[in-house]
């Protein structure tokens, strides 16, 4: 439209446009009328340019509008996450609220009311299939309940034997349980899904078909791990729980199942019921004895004499119950915290934070669940391979006891896989096991609470104390909230859980991925714990305000302290730094601190901890023996496996003079060739060493491959030279004196009695 306006601009030249073409006489002809329709043609599309502009103005002003009514509504859907749980929609109750709880009470137990729900239902039913279908699975899954039973009990008979033990019995007692707790949760699920299709429904009947739903998930949960804990079911023959626990359990839930559905599906009907307010009465009353049975039912669970109590004792780290007191504690302040809130009169936010609890609870058993399935799966992968190993070793004995070349033995010993260590295997798996554990439940957590969340912001409007900090270069005070102090905690929370874990995982990547060893894993794990608590301890400090400007007079001021009075314990952490980085020792090595003599026993073991003060030795007598880090730097040390684990043996052996030297060396060296700990490179050797006072001395000198068999193979040389010797009617010497009397002079003999040597008596 604009580049046919910009051309009438100039009607002349566009009529001699349009008609130049044309004789000259018939454009004169018809000019007149070109020019009044290009005139007006000009003057409709000013109107259309100017009609255009204002839609196109007024398309503006309504997206901008548009972009404007999406903000406010974003800002107002915040400000509600923000502040709607912290509304208190009903005052503090009185003595009226108790003869309103009973007519409320009363006028849900109204026989009309049901009858209208039940026509609503029937009246839905025969316009959808629905409840048909679900009624005839209702009546197949109750008949065979029977044989469902016989089917858990059956798959757990094969548990515990390792020729007939497999993972699928496991998955076919947890469908089978899941199948029998299915029935009466399903039939009021699809009833009240039907009953809310109803043309003929009332308030009351979709009050009622929201309960049934929720309430159906909650049954089938309760039921599930109800049955789960069966005598012979999951709980007692699959997890191996002890079945004092398994039975506590099960009382515990079916106690728990029999009080709380009924009462959270009344709760879940007054709330969802409008027409009549029930916040001051039956709402508030139902709210508080949902959270008193939970409370009770968590106190029964995690108390004293509980069924998880007992199942520490034989579980200890499992699912962190070292924390049972801590667990019980937190599980008891948080519905005493929410019936405080119902009666104050935040009714709505108790009910939303029920809700969440609930649903965390769930999350928390279907957890238990898994983790369960996930180690019984690790526990016959173990075996299994355990299995092979075994017929390996098996297999490797009757090729061992067929007779093999020297040549054809060390081809046969190059070709040789390493051996697989199933208890590493295990340990790690455990491992990874808990780190994905942790992670799944963060992150089940962070999903359940996430539109909660933002309602916990309002703690940052609590001001503690204010501290100054340069921002942008300017000078201002920042505010310490109650939010920031929750913060804090939560950051304590993750560091320790971090420090204790991903160092774990880090070293399960670097064993399988990279092939690191055992020594330069432990030192990456450790400095990454180190490192991971240095930056909480950071972050912690920083969200509280405290900056490093702030500390590094005190730092300095408690430094000169330690320096005097904990100057051990700092030498013995900087050594222990120096042993990560420098790595004199490192896990595993079989070392000798101080003493290398006679006495070196008591100071000699295979390191099995670095920590920041000491570090630990398994001596042979399998005690632990804790070193300060210091000793290692500063004193004496004797590394058996640093470089080089290859160690060297020295036998002495005193055959009787008079014995053939090169005949007993000859033997001597045989034995040690016919040993398998004994290396052919470096070859052994036999020497005569001296001529002693009772004996001549020859040594044994020959090499070993790890110091593990030193003690081993000490033994069996000694007993196959023992043998050989004695085969060979050659004498091992032992001390000899010879005494030498003087018959020069006489000797003097005499004989004295017993009473001669008594003492004279009256």
């Amino acid at each position: 439209n604009i580049e046919e306006y910009q051309k009438l601009q100039n009607v002349d030249h566009y009529i001699t446009e349009l008609t130049a073409e044309l004789p000259q006489q018939e454009a004169q002809s018809i000019h007149a009328d070109l020019v009044k329709l290009a005139t007006s043609r000009r003057d409709l599309l000013v109107k259309a340019i100017a009609l255009d502009s204002a839609y196109l103005q007024t398309l503006e002003e309504a997206d901008r509008a548009y972009r404007q009514t999406l903000e406010s509504v974003e800002n107002y859907n915040q400000f509600l996450s923000k502040h709607l749980l912290w509304v208190r929609n009903a005052p503090l109750p009185t003595l009226k609220n108790i003869p309103l709880t009973v007519k409320q009470f009363s006028w849900l137990l109204n026989p009309s009311l049901w009858l209208e729900t039940f026509h609503a239902l029937l009246s839905s039913a025969t316009d959808s299939p629905v409840l048909g279908v679900g009624v005839i699975l209702f009546i197949i899954l109750r008949l065979n309940c029977g044989r469902l039973r016989r089917i858990i009990k059956k798959s757990g008979k094969p548990v515990g034997k390792p020729l007939e033990d497999h993972f699928s019995y496991t998955f076919k007692a947890l469908i089978a349980s899941l199948l029998l707790a299915l029935p009466w949760p399903l039939l009021m699920a699809v009833s009240g899904w039907q009953m809310g299709l109803s043309t003929e429904a009332t308030a009351f009947s979709k009050a009622v078909s929201d309960s049934l739903l929720q309430t159906a998930l909650i049954f089938f949960y309760l039921r599930s791990f109800y049955i789960i804990c069966m005598p012979g079911g999951l709980a007692a023959m699959h997890f191996r729980w002890p079945k004092s626990s398994v039975k506590l359990l099960r009382n515990e839930f079916k106690r728990f199942m029999l009080s709380f559905v009924p009462t959270i599906f009344i709760t879940i009907t007054s709330f969802n019921y409008s027409d009549i307010p029930m916040e001051q009465g039956l709402g508030r009353a139902s709210i508080m004895l949902t959270l008193v049975l939970l409370g009770v039912f968590f106190y029964r669970l995690f108390g004293s004499k509980s069924a998880v109590q007992k199942l520490q004792h034989r579980f200890p780290d499992f699912l962190f119950l070292n924390k049972r007191l801590l667990w019980a504690s937190l599980l008891l302040i948080i519905p005493a915290a929410l019936i405080t809130l119902t009666v104050v009169g935040f009714i709505y936010s108790a009910g939303i934070l029920i809700s969440h609890l609930l649903q965390t609870l769930w999350f928390a058993l279907a957890l238990v669940v898994v983790q369960q399935l996930a180690i019984r799966w690790l526990v016959l992968s173990h075996r299994r391979l355990a299995f092979k190993e075994l017929m390996k070793h098996h297999k490797k004995e009757a090729d061992d006891d067929e007779k093999i070349s020297p040549g054809e033995h060390n081809e046969q010993a190059e070709a040789e896989e390493e051996e697989f260590d199933l208890s590493t295997l295990t340990q790690q798996s455990r491992k990874l096991l808990d780190v994905a554990f942790i992670i799944a439940a963060i992150i089940g957590l962070w999903l359940i609470w996430s539109d909660v969340l933002p309602a916990f912001t309002i703690f940052d409007e609590i001001t503690l104390w204010h501290y100054t900090d340069v921002i942008g270069g300017v000078e201002q005070h920042v505010a310490v909230t109650l939010g920031s102090i929750a913060l804090t905690i939560i950051l304590i929370v993750v560091t320790i859980v971090a420090a204790r874990n991903i160092p774990a995982l880090l070293e399960i990547v670097l064993r399988q991925s990279f092939g690191v060893r055992a020594g330069n894993r432990y030192a990456i794990t450790k400095l990454a714990s180190y490192m991971i608590a240095t930056i909480g301890i950071i972050m912690v400090f920083s969200n509280l305000g405290v900056k490093w400007s702030q500390l590094q007079w005190m730092v300095a001021a408690l430094g000169v302290g330690i320096g005097f009075g904990l100057q051990e314990i700092i030498a013995n952490f900087i050594c222990g730094i120096i042993i990560l980085f420098e790595r004199p020792i490192r896990v595993g090595d079989f070392v000798t601190v101080g003493e290398t003599g006679s006495d070196a026993d008591s100071s000699t073991g295979t390191v099995t901890r670095i920590r920041i003060r000491a570090t630990t030795l398994l001596t042979r007598d399998r005690q632990e023996l804790l070193v300060p880090n210091k000793e290692f730097i500063t004193g004496r040390l004797l590394n058996w496996s640093l470089t080089d684990e290859t160690v060297r043996i020295i036998l002495p052996v005193g055959i009787a003079y008079g014995s053939d030297v090169k005949t007993a060396m000859a033997l001597i060296l045989q034995v040690a060739r016919e040993n398998n700990n004994v290396l052919e490179e470096p070859e052994p050797s036999v020497t005569f060493e001296s001529f002693g006072d009772s004996s001549l001395t020859v040594k044994l000198r020959c090499f070993l491959q790890s110091v593990d068999y030193r003690l081993e193979t000490t033994s069996q040389l000694h007993e196959a030279i023992n043998e050989k010797l004695i085969a060979a009617n050659i004498e091992i010497a032992f001390p000899q004196r010879d005494v030498h009397l003087d018959f020069s002079h006489p000797l003097d003999v005499r004989i004295q009695g017993y009473n001669d040597s008594m003492p004279n008596s009256e």
